[in-house]
This record gives C-alpha cells, sequence and structure tokens, in this order.
C-alpha cells in the first residue's frame, strides 16, 4: 500500500547507464503514483542508456497512475526479472490521464509512453492493463518508438488477461526501426503464446510518421477497435501485412467500422496542450461509447455516451478562469536621425520620463491574447497631479487604444502628450482576454520630468553628468544610458540635451503626491 502524490522527481545519472524513477517489485499491492512531476532532464546529463520514469516490475498487482506528467520517460511494465520474484503476474494496472511530453533529440531507450513486456512463463506474465485518458505528445524528429507497446505473452500457455486502450491522443512521429504508433508485438522477443484479447477504441493517433499509426505481427483473435480517428495516411499492418488506406485495414481486421481519417485541431500543439479545440470537427462526437471502460476524461469531465468524443480530451479545453496579467509597462518615444521608437520599461514605483514633450505613449505586454473589443479608449484612465500637487486638467486629452502582435501588446497614445513636471496614474479597467477574464493588476504610476536622465524624480548635476559622459553621434535605442540622455529625442545626445537639463533644474517631482483614481 504505497501512495507517492505530488511530487517533483527530477532525474539524472551517468550517460551510458540506466536510470530510473519509480520502480516497485514483489508481492505488493495497491500502489498509486498521483500528479506527480517525472522529469529526466535529460539536456543535463545528456542519457544513452535506459531512462525509465516508472517500472511497474515482477510480482506487483493493483497500481494506478494518474495525472502525471512524464518529461521525456516513460512507464514500463516488466513482468520478469531472473533471480528475483517469481511468484505471480503483473495484473490490474490502471495507467489514466497522465500527459507524456517527449522533447529530447536523441535516443534514449525506451522512448516508449507505455511499455508491456510478458515473459516465457505463465507465472510472471502480465495480465489486466488499462491505458485511457492520456496525452502522448512530441515535438522532436527522433520522437518516440512506440506511443504504446503492448508486447504482452509467454511461452507456457494462453495469455490470459485483456489490454484495453481508450481514449487517448498522440501526436508525434514514429521514426525509429519500422516500429508504429501502437506496436503489438514488435521487438527483441516474440512469445509463442500472445496477448488475444486487446480492445483498441476512441483513440486519436496524429501520427507525423513515417511508421504506421497500427503495427502487429499476428492477428489477434479478440481484436475489438472502433471509434478512433486516425491522421493522414501513414497506414497499417496487420498480421504482419501492410495495408494503405483505412477501408484496407477495416476489411483486413473486422474492426474499426466507425472509425475515420482526420486532422483534429488541438488548442496548442507547440506546447503539447492537446486538448481540442472549440472549433474542432474531425474528434468532436466521432467516437463510440466507452464509459463501460472510463466515464471520464483527461481533466476528469464526463463522458457523454449519446455524442462520443475521439481521444483524451472528450469536452474541450477546459474553461478558461485564469485572468491575464501586464508583464510589462514601458513609455515609447520617437527619436530622430533613424533611431526609431525606444522603450523605457515602467517599473512598479519610481519612473519618470526624460525625454521632452511629456508622455505620448505607453506600451504594455499582456500575458495572453487580448479581446480587442475591450481594449479601446473607454478601458483607458487616468489622472494626474502636477508640482503643486493639483489636479491636471486631463479633459482635452484623447486617447488611442489598440491591441497588436497577434492582441498580446496594447499601444496606448495620448494626443497632446501628457504635460510636463507632473505624475500619472493610468489604469486599465475593463480589458479582458478572450474568455471573458478582466485584467489584473492594470495600474501604474508615471511621471513626466523632462531631464531627469538619472529617473531620481529629480533634474540636477547628476544628470548632466551621466549626459556628458553618454555623448554620442547616433542613440544605440537598446541603450536605456543613451535613450534617457537623448531628453531632446532627436536621435543624438549633445549639448541640445545637456541645455533642457539645464533650464530645467532644479526640478524635483519626489514630492508630488501619487494620483488616485476614484472608483
Amino acid at each position: 500500500n504505497w501512495r507517492f502524490q505530488n511530487l517533483t522527481l527530477n532525474m539524472y545519472g551517468n550517460p551510458g547507464t540506466w536510470s530510473t524513477g519509480w520502480k516497485i517489485w514483489g508481492p505488493n499491492n495497491n500502489t498509486e503514483i498521483l500528479d506527480c512531476i517525472i522529469d529526466s532532464q535529460p539536456d543535463q546529463w545528456n542519457p544513452d542508456g535506459e531512462v525509465s520514469g516508472i517500472v511497474i516490475a515482477q510480482c506487483s498487482q493493483d497500481w494506478t497512475v494518474r495525472g502525471n506528467e512524464l518529461r521525456n520517460v516513460g512507464i514500463t511494465l516488466q513482468a520478469h526479472a531472473g533471480s528475483y520474484c517469481t511468484v505471480r503476474n503483473v495484473d490490474d494496472i490502471v495507467i489514466d490521464r497522465n500527459i507524456f511530453k517527449q522533447t529530447y533529440g536523441k535516443w534514449s531507450w525506451p522512448q516508449i509512453g507505455v511499455s508491456m513486456g510478458g515473459c516465457d512463463n505463465l507465472t510472471n506474465t502480465v495480465e489486466d492493463v488499462t491505458v485511457t485518458n492520456n496525452f502522448i505528445w512530441s515535438n522532436t524528429s527522433q520522437s518516440y518508438e512506440a506511443a504504446i507497446w503492448p508486447n504482452v505473452g509467454n511461452n507456457e500457455g494462453p495469455q490470459p488477461g485483456t489490454v484495453t486502450i481508450a481514449g487517448n491522443t498522440f501526436y508525434g512521429r514514429c521514426t525509429r526501426n519500422g516500429w508504429g504508433a501502437v506496436v503489438i508485438d514488435y521487438g527483441y522477443r516474440s512469445y509463442a503464446y500472445k496477448q488475444n484479447n486487446i480492445t483498441f477504441k476512441n483513440n486519436i493517433i496524429n501520427n507525423l510518421g513515417p511508421n504506421p499509426n497500427v503495427r502487429t505481427t499476428y492477428a489477434p483473435s479478440n481484436w475489438i477497435a472502433n471509434g478512433n480517428v486516425y491522421a493522414g495516411s501513414r497506414g497499417w499492418v496487420w498480421n504482419g501485412t501492410n495495408y494503405s488506406t483505412l477501408s484496407a485495414w477495416q476489411a483486413a481486421t473486422g474492426q474499426d467500422a466507425d472509425s475515420k481519417i482526420g486532422d483534429p485541431l488541438f488548442v496548442d500543439i507547440a506546447s503539447g496542450d492537446l486538448h481540442l479545440d472549440p472549433n474542432d470537427t474531425v474528434a468532436k462526437g466521432s467516437g463510440v461509447d466507452i464509459t463501460d471502460i472510463t466515464m471520464w476524461d483527461i481533466d476528469g469531465d464526463p463522458r457523454d455516451p449519446s455524442n462520443p468524443t475521439a481521444g483524451a480530451d472528450a469536452e474541450g479545453a477546459p474553461p478558461d478562469t485564469d485572468p491575464p496579467t501586464i508583464i510589462a509597462w514601458y513609455s515609447a518615444g520617437e527619436h530622430g536621425r533613424g533611431v526609431g521608437e525606444a522603450l523605457l520599461a515602467v517599473g512598479p514605483s519610481g519612473f519618470s520620463e526624460p525625454r521632452s514633450g511629456g508622455i505620448r505613449k505607453l506600451i504594455v505586454h499582456f500575458s495572453e491574447a487580448m479581446d480587442p473589443v475591450s481594449f479601446g479608449p473607454a478601458a483607458i484612465r487616468i489622472a494626474g497631479r502636477d508640482a503643486n500637487n493639483l489636479a491636471v486638467d486631463l479633459s482635452g486629452v484623447a486617447i488611442q487604444a489598440s491591441l497588436i502582435d497577434g492582441d498580446t501588446v496594447g499601444e496606448i497614445a495620448f494626443t497632446p502628450a501628457l504635460p510636463d513636471f507632473a505624475k500619472y496614474a493610468v489604469q486599465i479597467s475593463g480589458a479582458t482576454d478572450v474568455a471573458g477574464n478582466p485584467v489584473v493588476g492594470g495600474e501604474r504610476i508615471v511621471t513626466a520630468l523632462c531631464g531627469d536622465v538619472s529617473g531620481d524624480l529629480r533634474v540636477n548635476a547628476t544628470d548632466l553628468s551621466i549626459a556628458r559622459v553618454a555623448r554620442t553621434r547616433l542613440v544605440n535605442p537598446g541603450s536605456v544610458v543613451e535613450v534617457r540622455a537623448d531628453v531632446s529625442a532627436d536621435g543624438r545626445v549633445n549639448a541640445s540635451d545637456l541645455s533642457r537639463i539645464r533650464a530645467r533644474r532644479p526640478n524635483d517631482a519626489r514630492a508630488i503626491a501619487d494620483p488616485v483614481l476614484t472608483p
């Protein structure tokens, strides 16, 4: 009775040797590995040997492996090892709602999502295994040998148990040694008595090739397959014979009557998010009822028996309830002589805009795409105080607001510019992401103080000194010092900037109270 939950296991080993995360064997029952992260960290130690995340080993029974993320590692069912426990089979194994991610570009065996081994004798083989609701994803050209490899059997008598593979989503390449996305009885060991009871339903096999979607070296007598979505035309192998079309595969196997060819739409393939896109029409409603196998999907959403969906995600992407945040603020100014727009980061406190003319434009970086309809002038609120701590009259200032860069960056322009020698509160209020969640943390205090090169909210000899040292014929827009010292914004730091700084001594904005925006 073991439970490992909410743990992060960062693996490390010597190149060329074996490395294993969890491995449990012996006549034990009821092991759970739940909601953990298992990361082999291959880029840190460049493994060439066998790397396994979880090994369910000889004699061990009654496992639940659920809700984990396995990074560059898989799950291995090891039925037998010499001189160890040899008294009972590996049995009653549930592998459910896990995320497998393969990003390592070099072979380290086994690059298999779920690997099942058999044994020469009946008392040490693998019996009942259920693999459901998993994402198995890769973004590397090496990718997987197989997403799932049920190489189950023995040499003594009819193989017991059932292998059930249902409601999984695979996306990636299968590129090594003629393997496929799902490989049955293929590799370094084949058994006289093979597993004949295999159920294969409602899986998405988005196989980028070049190897087949499913490969079997024999014809399982109780092969039950239906409701699957196969992407592209990678073909199949049944009983060692190649079939290039779904119709030929259906005729050869007598199964997959309601399965189809198609490319489902996913939320974010690049990051391995294989939730179905809301606009998907390929996988949604294309499965068969599998509620007798699993009643939920990878997120715990219930499966609809009357309108079943293929793959691990039955209900589409989970609702977005996370509010967008503002990653960074910038004050933008155009500089002459071809320098163009240069940005100065606006921190959470103490920022001043040193360039002439006041504050013309603010740029805001959001954590996600925003709804363009929500991000307009009405979403921007401003208030100001001048050097006398009186409210600045901003009634004549027009505000323009728009989104760029995939709606993740906002531009806020003021016409005319916010006047110099004053402090402003700028708030983004009411802007939402595409799911309707309002932005949080959308306020900054900015000070317009021409000549404040040092950024200490005053103009004095320090600013003159910095500007003298920074004198240049052409401002580098990536140099904060040069951009701040180009007070005239003409693209160079010279006598003109020194003159403007002298003219504004001893302006000091430190005593200006922060403006407060009324609710």
